[in-house]
């Protein structure tokens, strides 16, 4: 493709799991490796992020991420998007 880009995306699909501190531990075993490089792409601008779909039959769910996930998580700079999908109205309604 050639040439500079001012704007760019990267992503990666890390499947689905039940266990999302196990997914989100085995994520940062990947990617603490390149703790230099993330860092250099955070200082110069660049927004890095989990994207977490949280996908529940109910309308009540609950994860416990604990203190030391999270702080390794910030260690890389990166941010925790958690977007939460409850049933469709239609799965409420004949509940």
């Amino acid at each position: 493709m050639g040439g500079n880009r001012r704007n760019s995306c990267c992503s990666f699909d890390m499947g689905e799991g039940d266990d999302l501190p196990l997914s989100l531990r085995e994520a940062l075993a990947h990617l603490t490796p390149h703790r230099v490089l993330l860092e250099e792409l955070s200082i110069s601008g660049a927004k890095l992020r989990f994207f977490v779909g949280w996908f529940s039959e109910g309308l009540n769910s609950r994860e416990l991420l604990g203190w030391e996930l999270l702080r390794d998580i910030a260690a890389l700079r990166i941010a925790l998007d958690l977007d939460f999908y409850g049933p469709d109205e239609g799965e409420r309604a004949a509940s």
